[in-house]
């Protein structure tokens, strides 16, 4: 029985969808079928919010992807105006979002900091930390090395910490990236960064149910597991959401032909879902993806099942 029983009267239609309804429904939300392309530099930073962000050092290959004519100086103009920024959200990769976006990219994924090593959020913030935090509202931004020498010129205790001191700040949002020099990234207080103005006010629970939502209208429906696996949670965060969200009718319960797994979307997508039902268009295109393009980090488990292969060719 579904843990999800008691709320069952949300659920969709009894009829279950195709695997080629499903399958055109992420294609046309991730802007991979030729009507949904990109053609002018405006259309960049939309592209960038329907795929759930882009994977820093693959994102100008994913845009390519996007677009009928792609050119590498539409992404450079929204980074460097700010409309697009870059952070270590979801599974811990550094990733490009929008910047009205990133604070709830970012509180969502706090849970998930906190339990890595890698860009590891501390659970709270010592004598150094609070030492940092004018330093770097006054003189930044500041690249690492920038920060290290000048915070620890001021406080010489602290100098073999420095780094330490500054990413802490960072992944617990004090201060964001904002850019870069060279190819050394700049920190700056979120107090200075007017883009990224709501980054305190945002709470962890509002953004984790906005992050699924964002999940379900990116990938169309999904199982508990595929959008722990997405957003980096563990299966029992991702459940729990979605039993928040279940009983406020944002999502909805379908059921996918030949699965016998609950599969969940958003109940916004149930239009467009519907409308594959009844007239599934046929394309004939080609693009060839990155290892870590959005489709392949959503459908990493399914893609055999929906595209005929499978995400690594290793044995």
């Amino acid at each position: 029985m579904s843990p999800y029983s008691t709320v069952d009267a949300q659920a969709a239609p009894d009829d279950a969808y195709s695997k080629e309804v499903v399958k055109e429904f992420v294609l046309q939300r991730l802007r991979l079928t030729p009507s949904t392309l990109g053609r002018t530099m405006e259309d960049a930073p939309e592209i960038v919010r329907a795929t759930g962000g882009l994977q820093q050092g693959g994102h100008l290959i994913e845009l390519f992807n996007r677009f009928e004519d792609f050119r590498p100086e539409w992404f450079d103009h929204w980074y460097h105006n700010k409309e697009l920024v870059e952070g270590h959200v979801l599974r811990g990769a550094l990733r490009i979002v929008n910047a009205d976006e990133y604070s709830y990219y970012f509180r969502a994924t706090r849970s998930v900091a906190r339990r890595r090593r890698y860009q590891n959020c501390p659970a709270e913030l010592h004598e150094g930390h609070l030492l940092a935090i004018p330093m770097v509202e006054e003189h930044g931004p500041l690249t690492l090395q920038e920060f290290r020498e000048l915070f620890g010129e001021k406080y010489p205790r602290y100098r073999g910490m420095a780094r330490r001191i500054l990413t802490d700040l960072y992944n617990h949002g004090e201060v964001a990236r904002t850019g870069r020099k060279g190819q050394k990234p700049l920190f700056h207080s979120v107090k200075r960064l007017p883009h990224l103005s709501d980054m305190l006010a945002v709470g962890e629970e509002e953004a984790r149910e906005w992050l699924l939502l964002r999940c379900l209208s990116v990938y169309g429906p999904l199982t508990p597991g595929d959008i722990a696996h997405w957003v980096g949670w563990n299966i029992t965060e991702a459940t729990d959401v979605l039993r928040r969200l279940l009983e406020t009718g944002a999502v909805v319960r379908v059921k996918i032909e030949h699965d016998e797994r609950d599969h969940y979307v958003g109940s916004r997508g149930l239009k467009l879902l519907d409308s594959l039902r009844d007239d599934l268009p046929e394309h004939e295109f080609i693009r060839i993806l990155f290892n870590d393009d959005s489709l392949l980090l959503g459908y990493y488990l399914r893609l055999g099942d929906y595209f005929g292969y499978p995400w690594s060719t290793r044995s």
